[in-house]
């Protein structure tokens, strides 16, 4: 079973395969998978030659480029761990993740020296020693439950932590699954941060599989280029976040058309945009995708073919397959169908925790709590689900994104989706105002689509759909959102702005 293989395995098989079709490509320059496969085990046995054993951990810092393939391989291929670096991040952060990692070494594009105490050479610089190294690939086994990078996401204490992902979880999601079909056919555009754990289905679905990963020059985000490369390249597959998948559906939607499948996800979904997607992309697979670093990349599909017209939400479907859903309530028990609770995870995409925080690795990945056999470990998500009569998932929000305002719970995701239902609204996001000496309040911060919108106007629409309690105080007209390096909206700079317009 190839489940029980790594990602070393299963790629040296399709070099065995394909030796001269095109593994990587990116602009003019292309490489075929006997070249990458030979790169990277020149690489792998430098690594181990400069001191770096099995299961340690080797940091990357590049530009998306053919070379960050190659060093990512070669960690890999040595037996270690990668740890990708996202460039642009602040250093207290990057001092954060290599101290609390342990990192052993560091690999590094031009121009992307770190400042650290850690072991760090520049890819380009060791190129003469590389040529001198064995072609061959490294005969050590690993395992499938092997750890093979870590990504660090937010952290609810303020520092971010660790995901540990392993082999296995990375190969349940492109063999023997059920959201999509995989071929040596298939050509990924590889455009996300490598810190993000997108990456991984960019990456590695097309290089384990056969087929071509083709990568956006860094840099280029414009739509226009976007077209282009996805035209000239004939890409299949591509994974967009709501807030990307959203500008590229209201600017050109064509951008999309000759793809074979679009997966979208990591925020919840307008019913206005997918709906817009469907009838303008009719040959084209739409799926919602949901799940957290924890579980892998995803842990659930949604096909979106036909959309009812009262709907209000895109459900997150079905558990992807090796993965298995559980709905709990405050007390760890079932809910009944239908009913609210938090989603738990279990199953082949479960990380191993996060790295030196045993503390957190046991709150969140949990042991015994169901009385099943083998008694799985099981994700704890502090995300809020139900079960719909069709057996699919519907997303209600967070655990912890539930406010308390006058001794009233509010979801402010439930806010945020009916101030998108509006016509003239792009995309609204509310967050809590604590600030003010009348106690909490609601704010709104909320893009119209060119045309002049009141706060009366806006308010007034609301007050059709929710109850005055769920009603924002505050309503902010802005241009845009700040993003995170994940291409997601951070509220905590939103607030930031909003503080700055404040005090001018």
């Amino acid at each position: 079973m190839k489940l029980d293989l790594s990602i070393k395995d299963l790629f040296e098989q399709q070099v065995e395969k394909s030796p001269s079709a095109i593994a990587v490509s990116q602009g003019g320059e292309a490489i075929t998978y006997l070249e990458l496969n030979q790169k990277a085990n020149q690489l792998a046995f430098y690594l181990l030659s400069s001191g770096v054993s099995p299961q340690n951990i080797v940091g990357v810092n590049f530009d998306r480029s053919i070379e960050m393939i190659i060093c990512m391989l070669a960690i890999i291929k040595a037996g270690c761990i990668y740890l990708p670096i996202v460039s642009g991040y602040p250093q207290s952060r990057i001092d954060y993740m290599l101290s609390n990692s342990g990192v052993n070494f560091l690999i590094h594009g031009k121009h992307k020296s770190i400042n650290t105490p850690v072991t760090q050479v520049c890819y380009e610089d060791i190129l003469p020693i590389l040529s001198k190294q064995f072609l061959t690939n490294p005969e050590h086994r690993i395992q499938a439950e092997d750890v093979a990078y870590i990504n660090y996401t937010s952290g609810s204490t303020g520092k971010p932590k660790g995901v540990m992902a392993t082999h296995k979880g990375v190969l349940r999601l492109f063999f023997c699954t059920n959201y999509s079909n995989f071929s040596a056919q298939d050509i990924f555009l590889q455009h996300s941060p490598i810190g993000f754990d997108a990456a991984t289905f960019e990456i590695w679905g097309p290089l384990l599989n056969g087929g071509e990963c083709t990568l956006l020059d860094t840099g280029l985000s414009t739509l226009a280029k976007f077209r282009k490369v996805i035209q000239n390249k004939h890409v299949t597959k591509i994974f967009l976040t709501t807030t990307l998948f959203n500008t590229i559906v209201e600017q050109d939607c064509s951008i999309l058309a000759g793809m074979q499948q679009v997966l979208t996800g990591g925020e919840s979904h307008s019913v206005k945009h997918m709906r817009k997607a469907i009838e303008s992309l009719p040959n084209v697979d739409i799926v919602n995708v949901y799940g957290p670093t924890e579980s892998t990349t995803f842990a659930s599909f949604y096909p979106v073919r036909n959309i009812p017209q009262n709907a209000s939400r895109i459900p997150i479907g079905k558990a992807l397959s090796h993965t298995k859903f559980f709905i709990l309530d405050e007390k760890l028990n079932p809910v009944l169908p239908g009913n609210p609770g938090e989603l738990f995870i279990a199953g082949d995409g479960l990380a191993r925790g996060y790295i030196n925080n045993s503390k957190l690795t046991k709150e969140k990945f949990i042991k015994n709590i169901l009385a099943l056999p083998g008694n799985p470990k099981v994700y704890r998500t502090g995300d809020l689900v139900c079960e719909l009569p069709d057996g699919n998932l519907d997303f209600l929000g967070r655990v912890d994104n539930q406010v308390k305002i006058r001794g009233l719970r509010i979801e402010l995701d439930e806010i945020e989706i009916n101030l998108s239902a509006h016509e003239k609204i792009e995309q609204a996001i509310v967050v809590v105002n604590e600030s003010t000496r009348l106690g909490k309040q609601l704010k709104a911060f909320v893009i119209t689509r060119g045309e002049s919108l009141s706060s009366q106007q806006i308010k007034k629409f609301l007050k059709d759909r929710l109850p005055e309690y769920m009603l924002p105080n505050l309503y902010r007209l802005v241009e845009t959102f700040p993003l995170t390096a994940h291409n997601k909206i951070d509220r905590n700079k939103l607030m930031q702005m909003d503080k700055e317009l404040e005090s001018c």
